[in-house]
Order: structure tokens, then C-alpha cells, then sequence
């Protein structure tokens, strides 16, 4: 469990510890492509052209107005890309945990890959009930994105692990950094979103 990891190694808690993680992740010798802005657009436009959103999804439909402006930073676009993904690519399958059965929502799928809020001030509140919401539902808190900023304007970008926050040049490296620490600490996915 990330908790205990973190607790072993506290060097872990500081807040460029992100780059001991991508150290550990090129030792795993995994095959790697590194994850740059041109191959996350082709790998969005690749699911985009297979899996269209539903007409009658309103949110869907915003998001995807909201992408083809061209007023938009490159980091905002891919924020509102992650946020679009679980209305392309629906949870579908029930999830049993200890506590109960439930299908997630695309909220919840949502939420579970990245929360976007517009005060930074709104980080711990965040922290607190997704830490809250996992255990009524008997489930643990995985590593997760948080976008800081309006909708057509991503100021800062974080990955929350735990009650951990790193704060990330761009959500590309988001991305990847939540990525490496799923392998590095042989974590699951969260279930909500497990299947994208």
C-alpha cells in the first residue's frame, strides 16, 4: 500500500521526489516511449477516431467544443482531453469491493484520473474527501492529477499520491509521472477507471 511506502521512505514526501520515482522507473529496464505532447495527440486522436461521445452526452459535447478552440494552451487541451476520456470509454462493469457493489459513474471515472478546481486553496479539501469517498467504499486512494485553473486556462498541474502533492511542469508530465508510480510501486489502477 503507497501509505506504508511512504511512511518507510519520508525522503518520498518532499515535493521533488517526483524525480526519484522516474529514477526508479528507468531501472525497472521496462521498454519505454517517452511520453512527449505529439505522441499523447496522436494516441487522444486515435481513440477520438474509434470512439465517438454519445450526441445526447451534454458534458461530452462541451468538452469536445471546449478542445477545438484555438485559444486554448496545449496543457489546458490535454486536461480537458483527460477529463473527455471516460465519456468516450465509459466504465461499464460492476465493481465489488469489501464494503459494497457499485457501477462508477463517468464522474466518478473522471475523477478518479484527474479533478480540476479553480483555487489552488482547494487542494487539501480535495485530498480529504477522495480519501473519504475510497473508504466508504472500502477501497484505497490511488495516485491521481489535479488541474489548478478555469476550464479554457490550466495554470498548475499536480499528482496527489496519498497526502502527497508533486507539482508537475505540464499535464503531460502528469501523465507519465502517474504512470511511473503505478509500476514503480506495483499499485493498481483505480478501479473506476481502470479500464482506459
Amino acid at each position: 500500500n503507497l501509505c506504508q511506502i511512504f511512511e518507510s521512505w519520508p525522503i518520498l514526501k518532499h515535493p521533488n521526489a517526483y524525480i526519484l520515482i522516474e529514477e526508479d522507473y528507468a531501472s525497472l529496464k521496462l521498454p519505454t516511449q517517452e511520453l512527449t505532447l505529439e505522441n499523447w495527440q496522436t494516441f487522444f486522436a486515435s481513440i477520438v477516431a474509434v470512439r465517438s461521445s454519445k450526441k445526447d452526452d451534454d458534458n461530452a459535447q462541451v468538452l469536445l467544443q471546449l478542445i477545438q478552440s484555438n485559444n486554448l494552451t496545449d496543457n489546458t487541451k490535454i486536461v480537458l482531453q483527460l477529463r473527455l476520456l471516460p465519456h468516450l470509454l465509459p466504465p461499464k462493469t460492476r465493481i465489488r469491493s469489501k464494503k459494497t457493489q457499485w457501477k462508477p459513474s463517468i464522474p466518478e471515472c473522471k475523477d478518479s484520473i484527474i479533478i480540476s478546481t479553480t483555487l489552488i486553496a482547494n487542494i487539501t479539501k480535495i485530498q480529504e474527501d477522495k480519501r473519504k469517498a475510497a473508504a466508504n467504499l472500502g477501497i484505497t486512494l490511488q495516485p491521481f492529477m489535479i488541474a489548478i485553473g478555469s476550464s479554457a486556462d490550466i495554470s498548475d498541474t499536480f499528482v496527489s499520491v496519498d497526502n502527497i502533492l508533486y507539482k508537475v511542469p505540464s499535464a503531460v508530465k502528469a501523465i507519465d509521472l502517474c504512470f511511473k508510480i503505478f509500476q514503480v510501486f506495483n499499485v493498481e489502477y483505480p478501479i473506476e477507471s481502470a479500464h482506459i
